[in-house]
């Protein structure tokens, strides 16, 4: 039998791997991909590759390669001399068939899976400057590219225009469903507002971000009416530690009265009754 290390275009390192996976030679190699159970939709390499820590796609391509320097090697076989064409033909076309059906099972589909997993359509952002948090996206800030895979990711530009960004989105990202708001926004519900976030002592469930609310802000043991302001548009909610936090968005001209009262102040988010 040939040794591991004589397997073609195989590294040393490499052939320590298989080794000590108990695989010391080319034969070993062929029966241990031969004999792997092979349930539906199982990749018989893919127990190897955990064996060897060698990928999948490396162990077939060396599979490959000595299956053609095999089949080579028959060439040039001394049996056509000794008039042992019959079985030269026969071995011949027993390796180009191994061969064959090596490319099939492993290699190809392999290939196939990479190119329908690995890679899909998705929205990126094409705003050379990226897109800054809560940014109403526009047709122009975003278009669809052939990218790698990422869970949750849009695959059509159609779903994200005129929704806001949650965080600040790089140039050339995919964009994911958790990156932006749920809805689409108003073109001007942004307009002459400033962003805050703030710690809130209560919140009613809401569907739906954003949405306009009521903004309540009572002095903590004193005395005084709260502050109440009846057009706040919340953009998100984040609970840590049992701590709410919500982002808002304040109109410019109210601030002066929150900033009166927020560091003394209970925060609370009221729904709208429709």
């Amino acid at each position: 039998m040939a040794p591991v290390e004589h397997l073609t275009s195989v590294s040393a390192d490499e052939a320590q791997r298989l080794r000590r996976a108990g695989i010391d030679s080319a034969e070993e190699l062929w029966r241990r991909a031969a004999l792997v159970p092979l349930p539906p939709a199982s990749d018989p390499l893919e127990p190897l590759a955990d064996a060897t820590t060698i990928s999948r796609d490396r162990l077939a391509e060396l599979l490959a390669r000595e299956a053609l320097a095999e089949a080579d090697a028959c060439n040039d076989s001394p049996w056509l001399a000794a008039g042992g064409l019959a079985l030269h033909l026969g071995w011949c076309l027993l390796l180009t068939a191994t061969l064959a059906l090596l490319y099939v099972v492993l290699v190809w589909p392999s290939r196939i899976i990479a190119r329908t997993t690995d890679q899909s359509e998705a929205v990126v952002v094409v705003s050379p400057a990226g897109l800054p948090a809560y940014h109403r996206i526009a047709a122009g800030d975003v278009a669809r590219r052939r990218v790698t895979r990422r869970a949750g990711t849009i695959a059509s530009p159609d779903e994200i225009v005129g929704h806001l960004t949650l965080a600040p989105l790089p140039a050339g990202s995919a964009i994911a469903r958790i990156q932006i708001t749920p809805g689409r926004v108003d073109a001007g519900l942004l307009a002459a507002r400033t962003v805050l976030t703030l710690p809130v002592s209560g919140i009613p469930p809401l569907a739906l971000r954003p949405t306009r609310v009521l903004l309540l802000l009572s002095r903590a043991g004193a005395a005084g009416e709260p502050v109440v302001l009846d057009d706040v548009v919340l953009l998100e909610t984040t609970e840590s530690g049992g701590r709410i936090t919500a982002t808002v968005a304040v109109k410019q001209a109210d601030l002066p009265s929150v900033a009166t009262v927020l560091a003394a102040a209970e925060v609370f988010i009221a729904a709208h009754l429709q």
